[in-house]
């Protein structure tokens, strides 16, 4: 499961690789942007509690190594709509029907 996770890029609410403006995004829409796609990420909190927790990290002495900003569509109409799944067709004969193969 490590290697999924690394596969997947660093969230940008954990407090060592912490970024303000993604992790906002990130809690915002349940997901962040890594590799250019977004991963399904469910936050249980407000931003407000994953700054804190930052904050608490650096005071306590950890060193932060901020979440790089990606460029991610900023399509979040639907599952597909954020994984680059492109589709053919017309109106509902071709819509679940995916290019490729």
């Amino acid at each position: 499961m490590g290697m999924a996770r690394a596969q997947q890029g660093a969230n940008p609410c954990d407090s060592a690789t912490f970024n303000a403006k993604a992790c906002k995004t990130a809690v915002r829409h349940n997901r962040f942007c890594s590799g250019g796609a977004w991963i399904p990420m469910t936050y249980q909190q407000p931003y407000p509690y994953y700054y804190d927790s930052y904050q608490a990290y650096l005071a306590g002495g950890g060193v932060g190594s901020a979440f790089p900003m990606e460029n991610c569509s900023h399509s979040f109409a639907g599952f597909f709509g954020g994984h680059g799944v492109k589709r053919r067709g017309f109106g509902t004969t071709g819509a679940g029907h995916p290019i490729g193969g």
